[in-house]
């Protein structure tokens, strides 16, 4: 199976929140553009171990949507990686701007 290359992106609140944790995906079938995000505590962290559930509530818009050909042709285990990857980076940002006595509530 060939997969065709999507992007990811993490998502921004309008507002200016840093306690907003999104992702964007830029799908290459008819630019479909999806997205997923939460909104945590001030003394949250997110678990990377849940960026799947990111990626179910996509395929579940895209599966509504009826939109076969991004659903087949991502590798959804590669997005599932990347939106782990941002989820950490996300940690790691929010730690640095509470300052190093912050003590997180989950693993990071």
């Amino acid at each position: 199976m060939t997969y065709t290359p999507v992007r990811l992106a993490r998502a921004e609140d309008t507002n200016g929140d840093p306690d907003v944790f999104g992702v964007v995906l830029f799908l290459p079938y008819r630019n479909v553009t999806k997205s997923a995000a939460e909104r945590l505590g001030s003394a949250e962290y997110i678990d990377p171990n849940n960026a799947k559930h990111y990626a179910i509530k996509i395929v579940e818009s895209l599966l509504a949507a009826k939109d076969d050909a991004n659903i087949r042709d991502t590798n959804w285990t590669s997005v599932v990686a990347g939106i782990q990857k941002m989820m950490i980076d996300w940690n790691r940002d929010k730690r640095d701007r509470l300052g190093a006595s912050a003590q997180p509530n989950q693993v990071i």
